[in-house]
């Protein structure tokens, strides 16, 4: 495939050589885009808000397509299986609600066969990211947060409703892996483990039969292969040498579970798991020495939510005050490091101690639900305060005033609005929003914002009678709420939330944002002058002149029918951006240019009129060039120099 250079000049050739041709291409994309928005937004205009129709229809599409067997859901096209924690978090609640044993026995079976399958981590803890078959056996080894910390309060949950040892054991211990593996120092939850080491998938996670019995002893191994086996992993694309043969398996609980407890003289996969605990160690220990998958440690205030919010049901559901104290830490560092209360705005994610990308819907919302989270579990009345803050910014930035939300609040730098397309891994930044508005709903004093979450309700009413399971977050959350006493007060105008924004037109953004320009003439001794000051906005700056690279366009200065004798341009001031090691030149604030002309130059003239020609970057990126107008009035004597 070519390189980025050879992509470039290949736009270039054909902006410069037809660029008509491009312009009709770019329409027709454009046209395309916005009928795919509305296909993927579509679902029928509002209608009635009906959260036990919601519910009860989410939950049959999802049997609909149950696999009895292995659990979870059957796919036509890929055998691929994702835990797709939001519709299970579904099941629990209309299990619930209702005690139906069928709905039970697919949450039961689907929860059982990940927990004694390849895609948990048997020796480390954790869920891996998904199966790439329908066993759940052979995962795709990569581990996330969101993932994770779903999974945790979803088992949690599981064992509080069903009291089965196995889902208890299985919140502790990827509680555990947490703990130990994704927690920053500061008490925050890092993104992500990778799959690979070398470029090579899963190798840090496989083992050989031979490797398992050298490391426990043949006894032990005995013992040990009563309880577990491993699924052979296939051939790794890529891999050479040893690695493109046998390339080991992938241990996981052996089946059928009935048959393994009766041989390995156990009558709970629990205490089957804690008995072997030690051996897993073992092998735990000798697993770390190998070359490790990297670690994506960005803190994304989203993905921090759902942790947050996992950590306080895990600490009341399993009794465990520790990951009560270590919610509120993680809050706290969050809430200290990504929100600026001065502005309301919340950043999405720190790296290396430093906000940075401004917050979109799904931040505000899932972490203002892990805040909601905490203010129920301590009665605090400061999380509820944050919470509502969130919530603030959510209607000011994300809401329009027919209950839209949007997931950007750059949605004027957009070609066509992005709305969320429902629950998929994770809560939507739209369902989690409802989760919040009703959850502030229902405090004391809260009623504006039961009235904004009916409004949000009422206008993605079309989409979730049509697509409810897609759409599970909200569907239980709206089930868990009195949606009925939200709708009277919304009906009744009793209590208005703040005015969401108009629906945004599409604005290409610019230089001319961020930076203005004024001129004005000035006398001087010998020569005329203009001074042109430009105002550069906040958290920007402007390429200096001369630039510090051939491919930066610097500020340059020019009128309109006169040249300059000289220009004199600002002491430039460096500035070291994150994603380079060089140091740039620029400037920043109010620079002043000043271009002085020969005596006589600016004689018979009122006016004169330019442009200045400059580029606006922040820390993240470089907006198109503006040439900016100026023009400066020239008529009084005072500003020509004395001949």
């Amino acid at each position: 495939r070519p390189g980025f250079p050879q992509v470039l000049r290949t736009l270039h050739q054909a902006w410069t050589s037809n660029k008509g041709e491009i312009l009709a291409i770019a329409d027709e994309i454009y046209r395309r885009m916005q009928a795919m928005q509305a296909q993927m937004a579509g679902g029928g205009d509002p209608t009635s808000i009906a959260p036990a129709a919601w519910l009860a229809a989410a939950r049959n599409d999802y049997l609909r397509e149950f696999d009895p067997e292995d659990g979870g859901q059957l796919s036509e096209r890929t055998a691929t299986k994702f835990p797709r924690t939001p519709i299970l978090e579904l099941l629990l609640q209309d299990y619930r609600m209702h005690t139906d044993g069928v709905v039970l026995r697919a949450l039961s079976k689907t929860l059982d066969a990940m927990a004694y399958g390849g895609i948990y981590d048997h020796l480390g803890g954790g869920f891996h990211r998904y199966s790439v078959e329908a066993t759940w056996s052979v995962p795709h080894f990569e581990k996330m947060l969101y993932d994770n910390a779903q999974l945790l309060k979803l088992y949690a949950g599981a064992y509080e409703t069903t009291a089965k040892p196995l889902y208890r054991y299985i919140a502790e211990d990827v509680a555990a892996y947490l703990i130990d593996e994704m927690m920053s120092p500061q008490g925050a939850f890092y993104t992500a483990q990778d799959a690979q080491v070398d470029g090579i998938e899963g190798v840090s996670y496989r083992w050989k039969e031979e490797e398992i019995e050298r490391i426990l002893g043949a006894h032990a191994a005995e013992t040990f292969f009563r309880a577990y086996e491993l699924t052979p992993f296939p051939e790794v694309s890529g891999a050479t040498g040893a690695d493109a043969g046998d390339v080991g398996g992938v241990l996981r609980v052996r089946q059928p579970v009935a048959t393994t407890l009766r041989d390995a003289g156990f009558d709970d996969p629990a205490a089957m798991m804690a008995a072997l605990k030690p051996m897993r160690q073992k092998l735990l220990e000798v697993r770390n020495k190998r070359p490790q998958p990297l670690r994506d440690e960005k803190l994304n205030v989203d993905l921090n939510g759902l942790a947050i919010d996992a950590f306080v049901a895990s600490a009341r559901v399993l009794g465990k005050p520790r990951h009560l104290n270590l919610a509120q830490r993680a809050a706290v560092w969050i809430w200290m490091h990504a929100y600026d209360p001065a502005t309301g705005h919340l950043m999405h994610e720190i790296f290396r101690g430093r906000a940075q990308t401004e917050g979109f819907l799904a931040d505000y919302a899932l972490f203002g639900r892990g805040l909601m989270a905490l203010y129920d579990a301590t009665g605090n009345g400061v999380w509820r305060t944050r919470a509502a803050a969130l919530a603030d910014g959510i209607i000011k930035r994300f809401a329009g005033a027919d209950g839209q939300l949007t997931m950007t609040a750059g949605e004027a730098e957009l070609l066509t609005p992005i709305e969320s397309a429902g629950d998929r891994t994770y809560p939507s930044g739209t369902s989690a929003a409802i989760d919040l508005f009703l959850r502030l709903g229902e405090t004391k004093g809260g009623e504006p914002y039961a009235a904004v979450a009916v409004k949000i309700l009422h206008y993605y009413s079309g989409r979730m009678e049509r697509y409810p399971e897609m759409w599970a977050t909200a569907v239980a959350a709206t089930n868990r709420a009195d949606v009925s006493r939200m709708i009277k007060i919304a009906s009744t105008g009793s209590a208005t939330g703040p005015a969401g924004p108009k629906p945004l037109e599409y604005k290409l953004p610019k230089t001319a944002d961020h930076v203005q320009a004024s001129a004005q003439a000035r006398a001087t001794e010998d020569e005329p002058a203009i001074v042109v000051t430009l105002t550069v906005a906040k958290g920007y700056h402007v390429n200096a002149n001369p630039a510090s690279f051939e491919y930066l366009i610097p500020t340059s200065v020019s009128f309109d029918g006169i040249s300059a004798a000289r220009v004199t341009y600002p002491d430039a001031v460096p500035f070291k951006p994150s994603f380079t090691d060089e140091t740039l030149k620029v400037y920043e604030g109010t620079p002043v240019i000043t271009a002085t002309f020969p005596r006589g130059t600016l004689d018979n003239l009122s006016v004169i009129r330019g442009s200045v020609k400059v580029q606006a970057c922040n820390d993240q990126i470089c907006l198109p060039p503006s040439e900016l107008e100026i023009s400066a009035d020239v008529s009084g004597q005072g500003v020509r120099a004395a001949k």
